[in-house]
């Protein structure tokens, strides 16, 4: 680590208990709010570990150490809850391996086999060898094959040999694949491109593989491939992030570059003669009136992560700036708002069973993280790990219904986090609010931009008459779309990101045949329907 780089990013998330409290409350509110009220006692769950996947029987006390995070949990543990809780394969297991990673306190750097706190998945399945060739091919691809392929690279090493080629075809098959998948099969996913951006040997033709698929404009997920770029202690990845901001490829990278230079800041990835280039254009953009407002947050966020010194010298623009922030924070609601204690009520008395003295102390806190939280990835992390608990659908249906309440449409800085926690908590329930939101005239741009930005990840099917709709509202036909998000290009590749994820072939053939549409529509129309295949089935995986 670089002389001055901070041990890691200080953010609000510091507030929180560490990663291995947040994974053991997970295991324990899966099973005390499990249907069967059996598993709520301990020494039953317990005495039932051995059988499944599971060869080891497992005491009360070690269960009971997992779940206060007074112990680490094996992967293997991880996969016996899924088991015995009915929960689906990996959810527990790739969640914790997420928050084990993000959450580290400095950055990985994986050579060998991951540690006993971020442990492989079990070795069952194919052989290695058989991986590569399948993955180096048209075969299709699980998530768990791409977890069980980076392990087993990371395990190799300095003497996973390979020829340049195949990390450089392992890598753009993964990165398209990512981009495409939601839910369980993106975490595996990201998480395997994270041990590959992180591999002795693997790591440059990786990091290639995001920069290549980011500089093409029609590509899906441009800006969370960019944003993978944070962790790896690359150089390249320090040059290319810090030349997005200066000159970037096209929004979308620049959107990306500015959160994670969050984190490359704050772990010192950058050189001293690089932190001011990282400066001037955070600056112009947040003080920047016709900036996106995510933009304008995310640089206001990113100058107070660069040095005191550089920042002191800045000028009276930036002073300014971190000012009018600062004085925002001052203002913003206490941890334990109102408003979070009332919905973490609301949610537990919606589910199925109560727990007589039941006492959570970390639900509160991490609701409030989740909205209130000014970084996007970490309001998105604490998603994640609410996804994998029983909270997760009533904590949708409640945010949807305090969203739809016409003040709160009005009042984006209410709005956004709310629509930004559906994207992992929602479900086909929450996806009609998301399609009303998109078609209603006069919301404002970010909220409606919000809505349309999560579409493709919330349920996944919607009326013939929506697409038709959607598509002549925010693209138009040269005649029409009066949308505040016409012309967009933001807007355009997450309504044809939709579009492919809902595989409506005929609307995205009549957008890339249309040559009175936008040439940024037609180009992203076009990217989904050349994908191939393998890739597309594989994602679903």
């Amino acid at each position: 680590m670089r002389r001055g780089a901070a041990e890691r990013p200080q953010d609000p998330i510091g507030r929180l208990p560490g990663r291995r409290t947040r994974v053991g409350w997970m295991l324990r509110v899966n099973r005390l709010f499990h249907p069967d009220a059996a598993w709520s006692r301990l020494g039953v769950f317990a005495r039932a570990f051995r059988g499944g996947s599971s060869r080891r029987t497992a005491a009360t006390s070690t269960v009971s150490r997992w779940e206060t995070g007074e112990l680490a949990v094996p992967a293997a543990a991880l996969h016996r809850y899924e088991e015995l809780l009915g929960l689906p394969a990996s959810l527990l297991n790739t969640t914790a391996r997420t928050l084990l990673r993000y959450l580290a306190p400095g950055v990985v750097r994986l050579v060998g086999p991951p540690r006993a706190e971020n442990p492989p998945a079990e070795t069952t399945g194919p052989p290695l060898e058989d991986l590569l060739d399948a993955a180096s091919g048209d075969a299709v691809l699980s998530g768990r094959d791409w977890e069980r392929l980076a392990d087993g690279l990371a395990s190799a090493g300095q003497n996973a040999l390979m020829p340049g080629r195949i990390w450089s075809e392992l890598s753009a098959r993964l990165v398209r694949e990512m981009v495409i998948a939601d839910g369980v099969a993106w975490m595996l996913r990201f998480e395997a491109l994270n041990t590959l951006l992180n591999h002795p040997r693997g790591s440059g033709a990786a990091i290639n593989a995001c920069v290549e698929f980011a500089a093409d404009e029609s590509g899906a997920g441009v800006l969370e491939v960019v944003c993978a770029l944070d962790n790896t202690t690359s150089p390249e990845a320090a040059a290319f992030l810090a030349g997005q901001l200066l000159d970037p490829l096209h929004p979308r990278v620049r959107s990306g570059a500015l959160l994670a230079s969050m984190r490359k800041v704050a772990y010192g990835h950058h050189s001293p003669r690089q932190l001011p280039t990282v400066l001037r254009p955070a600056a112009e953009t947040a003080a920047a009136p016709g900036e996106r407002p995510a933009d304008r947050a995310v640089a206001i966020e990113l100058i107070r992560f660069l040095p005191p010194a550089l920042t002191a010298a800045a000028g009276r623009d930036v002073k300014r700036l971190l000012r009018e922030a600062a004085a925002a924070k001052t203002l913003r609601p206490s941890p334990r708002t109102a408003y979070t204690e009332l919905l973490a009520l609301r949610m537990l008395g919606s589910l199925e069973r109560e727990i007589p003295g039941y006492e959570d102390k970390l639900l509160i806190p991490l609701i409030t993280e989740m909205l209130h939280n000014p970084n996007s990835d970490e309001r998105l992390f604490i998603s994640c790990l609410l996804n994998a608990t029983p909270f997760a659908a009533p904590l949708a249906a409640h945010i949807a219904q305090d969203l739809a309440a016409p003040a709160t449409l009005r009042d984006p800085g209410r709005a956004l986090p709310l629509l930004d926690a559906l994207r992992f908590l929602g479900d086909q329930p929450q996806r009609a609010l998301l399609e009303r939101l998109i078609l209603t005239p006069g919301l404002p741009a970010p909220v409606a931009g919000s809505a349309l930005h999560h579409l493709g990840h919330v349920g996944r099917d919607s009326s013939e008459a929506f697409w038709s709709a959607a598509v002549a509202h925010i693209i138009g036909d040269g005649r029409i779309g009066q949308s505040e998000l016409r012309g967009d290009p933001l807007a355009v590749h997450d309504l044809v990101y939709s579009l492919g994820r809902a595989d409506q072939g005929r609307l995205l053939a009549a957008i890339r045949a249309d040559p009175r549409i936008p040439a940024p529509a037609r180009a992203a129309a076009r990217w989904w329907l050349e994908l191939p295949e393998h890739i597309r089935r594989s994602s679903a995986l």
